[in-house]
């Protein structure tokens, strides 16, 4: 995921995404919405590896990929910004598989490991507050941002995020 304090970073990001033929078509972007967007992706990250039985390892890259990769032990997922352009699934044991796990080991080696830790346990998502955002962003290296975007802005599009998989 990209830095969000990288603000350059976050603006090259933000014209590439508002150039592209997205779902979001005709929405304009700036650093401040994919810096949101970031945040939004942290705090949840944050809840669900304090409050669910789920290992999650996130890292902060100083450069952008159009193509994203999400993997677990079985398999991946590689998408683009479009959401309404096909997904491609690749199990373990497809030939291509190693190749995005070595990319992905590659951007973790050059990236920046977020803490995840900063989230108060045993909450449900309904239940996240201003004050866990707060903690969650900063524990994360992420307290100026925070505060620039605000922790209720950040929490009110945590409530509003949906998952990227649907549809």
């Amino acid at each position: 995921m990209i830095d969000p304090n990288n603000k350059a970073l976050c603006e090259k990001h933000a014209s590439y995404r508002s150039k592209i033929n997205s779902i979001d078509k005709g929405k304009q972007y700036d650093a401040d919405t994919v810096a949101l967007q970031i945040l939004v992706t942290v705090v949840i990250c944050s809840w669900y590896s304090n409050n669910r039985r789920v290992i999650i390892d996130l890292y902060l890259s100083a450069s952008f990929d159009p193509v994203r990769i999400d993997s677990n032990d079985e398999a991946m997922i590689i998408t683009v910004e479009d959401r309404r352009q096909p997904a491609l699934k690749i199990n373990r044991d497809h030939f291509i598989y190693e190749h995005f796990e070595t990319s992905m080991e590659f951007a973790r080696d050059q990236g920046t490991k977020v803490d995840l830790d900063g989230m108060r346990r045993g909450i449900e998502f309904a239940q996240i507050e201003e004050s866990d955002v707060s903690d969650a962003l900063e524990r994360a290296g992420m307290t100026e941002l925070c505060n620039k975007i605000t922790p209720k802005v950040v929490l009110q599009a945590c409530r509003e995020s949906k998952n990227p998989y649907e549809n």
